[in-house]
């Protein structure tokens, strides 16, 4: 059997692991989600009505949840339609817009990631300068699940160890002041019955 003292560093050493791997955790964790931010800009730039379309191409690897805005100078009803299609140019997302600045900035979700967007005014008297500016990320999806994974993996083991270690040193505390209580009281009985007989 081991050592009070060695038992006691070993728990000390889970709780010093636990936090560790907590905290390596957590910095995987918030990588991943670096990596699937939207850091990537597109702009597409119009002027209606002499330039009622416009077109860009975000690539390969794009991911499906991206973030759009646009802004406006001169009329601010505009009919503008926004369309994403993927590499085989089918269509996997559209958002339409009315007026700037009621429904002009938003998240979106598509069904898959795209790789154009194409920006379309309807309206012939419209009288401005639109400006559509797509926020999307890039990233290999495979890193990012390896990254995830692994963050949940180190979660896990790290509050186990963290937990195992709080328990055993706690209840071992608890038992040595226990027991020293006892030895206390088994020392002074003695004594007290030493005191009456005299």
């Amino acid at each position: 059997m081991s050592p009070p003292s060695l038992r006691m560093s070993r728990d000390k050493l889970f709780i010093i692991c636990g936090l560790l791997l907590l905290a390596f955790a957590f910095s995987l964790a918030i990588f991943a989600s670096y990596l699937t931010s939207p850091r990537e800009k597109a702009v597409i730039l119009l002027q209606l009505p002499s330039n009622p379309a416009g077109e860009a191409y975000l690539g390969e690897g794009v991911a499906e949840r991206l973030y759009f805005n646009v802004s406006t100078r001169g009329d601010r009803h505009i009919q503008l339609t926004v369309s994403f299609f993927n590499r085989r140019g089918e269509l996997v997302g559209e958002y339409y817009v009315e007026r700037s600045g009621v429904n002009s900035s938003r998240w979106l979700v598509l069904e898959e990631g795209p790789y154009s967007v194409r920006a379309r005014s309807n309206c012939t008297t419209c009288k401005s300068t639109v400006e559509v500016e797509l926020y999307y990320t890039r990233f290999d999806r495979s890193k990012v699940e390896a990254f995830s994974l692994a963050s949940a993996a180190l979660s896990l083991l790290g509050m186990s160890l963290l937990t195992g270690g709080l328990y055993s040193y706690v209840m071992r505390k608890y038992v040595e002041e226990k027991r020293e209580s006892k030895e206390v009281e088994d020392f002074s009985r003695p004594r007290a019955s030493e005191e009456s007989f005299l």
